[in-house]
């Protein structure tokens, strides 16, 4: 069996599972004592803030009847319900815009709204989790600007819905309907979102550099060790000599010296680092000038990176890398390339590439692995997305766009140049296209779900 077919199989049996969790889904608010509400297709709308996602549901509102909104409200940050607050919508009226009755009736049109007329509903806190149900009955047809604001703590969030109609007829709704759905677009419930790791976020233009990754081993850099003499003759006094491998601070005692007179002399560290060599011993009779230890300055270390000869092309454009350990809180960047190899080690099939890094607090120790993302190219501005947008199909990469709150769409991408945790797309996407960047397999699976018998969709 191979890949995609595997893939097939797989995502028939979980997408059955994905479609499931949804199945409480919802459907938006409608009333059987009006007239022909199943002939009235649902609005939707979608807005965004930087902090917060409004998805909002209707039926079209007709003067005097009582309208229900469905507002789905996302933290962005965490891609999460909100869970407390106040939602409220406003309709405020335009001027000469009046509300169109149904084909056939009296007069085509009710007259216009009063400009400046406002009609206002609140939802003090969700339903349900990040679920809101404002409502309202607005007297007069008409159109409407649409503004919402959700006040929670101290986010105050502001969405410009656009303009509304307010139909004069519930016959005139259903004539006018809504805009058709794609019939490819994939779903993917706001509860399905919200219970899985999901995230979202806008393709934009980035400053990307191009580079790779590479494993590294910290070293001792050359010409940065100092050898410490004895200052005077005598005997190492017992379990007064530093030990290798212990850090010092410039003017630690290292060992003490007793003289033939009886008078103690403190060997002292010339310079802060580690004790990398230790020619002395308690009890041992040492002469003045003898070299008694070797301190190495750690202020400054090396990494030796070994690179495979796929890499090898982008060597001599090699400017520098970001060093990564589990002993740094954040990365390192090296200061400068002390040498790269001119040949292949025929056992490892490598390169030898030395970076001087700087080393503050000594954090790195010698010996330590590390791993490095090495500066191969200049940087150039590009279109990017993280890499956890990116789908693998069968050799090819797509990502998935959020069209609306609820409605994905998957588009095949050209890549380019990665840096880091970002992706250069080279076509296939616009800047300020909203994809997914965690969950993408999840709507994977939600497509694979479209062949499946529908499970409704009813807070």
């Amino acid at each position: 069996m191979n890949k995609y077919a595997e893939f097939t199989l797989i995502a028939a049996l979980l997408a059955a599972a994905l479609t499931l969790s949804g199945c409480h889904g919802h459907d938006t608010p409608g009333h059987a004592d009006h007239a022909e509400p199943s002939a009235e297709a649902a609005f939707a709308l979608t807005r965004w803030t930087d902090r917060t996602e409004l998805f909002m549901e209707y039926k079209p509102l007709v003067a005097g009847r009582e309208a229900s909104f469905a507002a789905h409200l996302t933290e962005l940050g965490g891609f999460k319900p909100v869970r407390s607050g106040k939602f409220t919508l406003t309709f405020t009226g335009l001027a000469g815009a009046a509300g169109r009755r149904a084909p056939g009736t009296d007069s085509g049109q009710s007259r216009p709204v009063p400009a400046g007329k406002s009609y206002a509903c609140s939802a003090e806190g969700p339903s349900s989790p990040g679920i809101f149900r404002p409502a309202i009955s607005i007297p007069e047809p008409g159109r409407y600007r649409l503004r919402a604001e959700l006040v929670s703590g101290t986010l105050r969030d502001r969405y410009d819905g656009g303009e509304v109609e307010v139909f004069a007829a519930a016959a005139a709704a259903a004539a006018a309907g809504a805009e058709k759905a794609d019939d490819g677009a994939i779903t993917f419930l706001k509860e399905q979102q919200w219970r899985f790791d999901f995230m979202v976020a806008a393709a934009e233009r980035r400053s990307l550099a191009a580079r790779f990754s590479a494993a590294g081993l910290v070293r001792a850099p050359a010409g940065m060790q100092s050898g410490v003499p004895a200052p005077a003759a005598g005997t190492v006094l017992p379990g007064s000599a530093a030990v290798p491998g212990a850090l010092v601070a410039a003017g630690a005692a290292l060992a003490v010296i007793r003289g033939d007179d009886g008078t103690e002399t403190a060997v002292r560290s010339p310079v802060g680092g580690v004790v990398s060599l230790v020619q002395a011993a308690g009890g041992e009779r040492v002469e003045k000038g003898w070299k008694l230890f070797e301190i190495t300055d750690l202020s400054k270390v090396w990494v030796e990176a070994r690179i495979y000869e796929t890499e090898a092309a982008a060597l001599p454009a090699v400017a520098g890398a970001l060093v990564y350990s589990q002993a740094l809180e954040r990365p390192l960047k090296s200061s400068r390339v002390v040498s790269v190899g001119a040949s292949l080690d025929s056992e490892s099939g490598t390169i030898p590439l030395v970076l001087e890094v700087p080393n503050p607090g000594g954090r790195l120790r010698i010996g330590s692995h590390v791993t490095l993302s090495v500066d191969s190219g200049p940087a150039r501005t590009a279109l990017a997305v993280p890499a956890g947008a990116l789908v693998d199909e069968e050799g090819s990469f797509a990502v998935y766009v959020q069209d609306g709150g609820e409605t994905f769409s998957r588009r095949l991408v050209e890549t380019g140049l990665r840096d880091g945790d970002l992706v250069e797309i080279k076509s296939g996407l616009r800047a300020g296209e909203r994809v997914v960047t965690r969950g993408a397999y999840k709507v994977r699976l939600a497509a694979a779900s479209s062949a499946l018998p529908a499970h409704g969709h009813a807070h």
